[in-house]
């Protein structure tokens, strides 16, 4: 089948970036429908011809995309931040500066650069969060003002763990671990478990 990546894998290879890769990759189908394939974890997702993008060399489309579908990953945002222009990452917010994905953008350039845009705070808004908590563990969230965003990540751009909602993790929530282990500790005397 012939495809085109995009997203994530689009990035890496147009900035030859040393990134660790992305759980998944995208491609699009010059023809036929998309499918998705899961191996040992890692996901292959190919879209129809339709999902293709307007302009396919263009950065920052290909990071909307990937956000857009494939979640956020800050090793390789912030690798592809610090190989554009930062007028064009402003022209492309500018674009759309209410747009979900345009604010999301926003915000992650000066929570990874630690510059802010030279961007007007947006101004009554419904707020969004960063992380999907249908798909990630979040904490609970920091309101941005500035972006609208509700930041839910689980650290701060030194260091910022991401966990997914497995199904495997979702499965042992659900198996309710901590309470079977304080039920088997009750049968024993405390100072028996304390030694």
């Amino acid at each position: 089948m012939n495809k085109t990546p995009v997203g994530y894998k689009a990035i890496i290879e147009k900035l030859e970036l040393c990134t660790i890769p992305h759980y998944r990759e995208s491609y699009v189908a010059h023809r036929g429908r998309g499918k998705t394939i899961i191996d040992n974890h890692h996901e292959t997702h190919i879209y129809p011809k339709s999902y293709a993008l307007k302009n396919e060399d263009s950065l920052l489309e290909q990071l909307e995309f990937a956000i857009k579908y494939e979640g956020i990953n800050l090793e390789i945002i912030k690798a592809l931040f610090g190989k554009i222009e930062k007028d064009d990452i402003v022209k492309y917010i500018q674009k759309q500066p209410t747009g979900i994905y345009s604010r999301k953008i926003w915000y992650l350039y000066e929570f990874l650069m630690t510059t802010q845009l030279p961007l007007k705070d947006i101004k009554r808004i419904k707020y969004i969060n960063l992380l999907d908590p249908e798909l990630y563990f979040t904490c609970p969230p920091i309101k941005s003002p500035r972006h609208a965003i509700n930041d839910n990540l689980l650290g701060n751009n030194k260091f910022c763990p991401f966990v997914r909602r497995t199904e495997s993790l979702e499965k042992f929530i659900n198996s309710h671990l901590n309470s079977k282990v304080k039920t088997l500790l009750k049968k024993y005397d405390p100072h028996l478990i304390a030694s």
